[in-house]
């Protein structure tokens, strides 16, 4: 809302415009909101880093391939995993959608003593990846998933639920989609869950690691209202987890901290969670996804991805298109 006033360009390395705000006198470059402001390196060595970092390779890797130390790629990588939380919580608001999939995978890291989940929730329709949490396993985890869904959410919109058959999802649903009852004969209101909420259970019966059994069940709602909302959007009805599955497989492909029996381990949580966050950012915004592209004549298609299916964005963003979107 001031006037900005062009004050020359700074970085010797990348000539970078400098502007000034005539009421106040403060100068920012126009770097400002992104992952690039205040640094003093090109933006093309630093989006072919997080290119890098975006198909898998590990931070000792991308060291030796571009020659930077790895306390300055994992700053990087800090800084891009920052600006792909503050994407998401500036762009995917007010979302209606119909079917949403949870699910979490566990993996190790080096300086904790036990082990991290990432906690996903998966549109079904669109693919998108909707919100993520990194942390352990217990009841305030899902809560926190739980909390992050609703925040991209309308505040009208239930979407039914399906997920595995963790225990702890039933009463992180239950408290978010709900409301007080007053019931006669009692003095306090009594909390109630949406008679719209639905939810279903994909459960699996192990014995040691071999798969004995599977089976479905419902906790929220009836089965025949679940079965007509998913087919309304072309699914088969049932109550099933394989999109999300099918993510957390792209997400151990993305992120090189999450593959199993490597050396590439993230040292904690922290940059564990920047980490996630720069692959849901690429995942949504760069990465075109084949069941979500559109005939557009003959046998040429147009991909889209994720954020283009569920209309945040019209267009596919390259890599240095996404670290230098600027976020206030």
């Amino acid at each position: 809302f001031h006037a900005l006033r062009r004050d020359g360009q700074r970085n010797a390395c990348e000539a970078t415009d400098q502007w000034e705000c005539g009421a106040c006198g403060k100068k920012h470059t126009a770097r400002l909101g992104t992952p690039m402001y205040q640094l003093k390196t090109s933006k093309e060595r630093v989006t072919l880093a997080t290119h890098l970092a975006m198909k898998g390779l590990s931070i000792a890797d991308i060291s030796e391939v571009m020659g930077h130390s790895p306390t300055t790629i994992a700053r990087w990588l800090e800084r891009d995993g920052q600006h792909s939380e503050r994407l998401h919580e500036q762009l995917f608001k007010n979302l209606v959608v119909v079917h949403i999939q949870l699910d979490e995978l566990v993996t190790k890291v080096r300086r904790w003593a036990k082990r991290a989940w990432v906690w996903t929730a998966q549109d079904a329709q669109s693919k998108a990846w909707l919100a993520w949490y990194v942390g352990g396993r217990t009841q305030a985890d899902a809560h926190r998933i739980v909390h992050r869904v609703t925040r991209v959410l309308a505040s009208t919109c239930v979407p039914a639920f399906a997920s595995d058959g963790l225990r702890q999802y039933f009463y992180a649903l239950t408290a978010h989609f709900g409301t007080w009852v007053e019931e006669e004969g009692k003095r306090k209101p009594v909390w109630q869950a949406l008679p719209s909420l639905l939810y279903g259970q994909f459960r699996k019966v192990k014995v040691g690691r071999k798969l004995k059994q599977v089976y479905t069940k419902m906790l929220c709602g009836e089965r025949s209202a679940l079965q007509a909302v998913l087919q309304s959007i072309g699914l088969s009805g049932g109550i099933q987890t394989s999109y999300v599955e099918r993510l957390n497989l792209t997400i151990r492909h993305t992120v090189a901290a999450l593959r199993r029996r490597t050396w590439a381990l993230a040292h904690n949580v922290r940059t564990l969670r920047w980490r996630v966050a720069l692959a849901a950012g690429y995942y949504n915004f760069c990465r075109p996804h084949f069941a979500l592209r559109v005939a557009i004549g003959g046998r040429r298609y147009r991909q889209r991805t994720p954020a283009m299916a569920l209309g945040v964005t019209g267009h596919q963003w390259s890599v240095e298109e996404f670290i230098t979107h600027p976020v206030y």
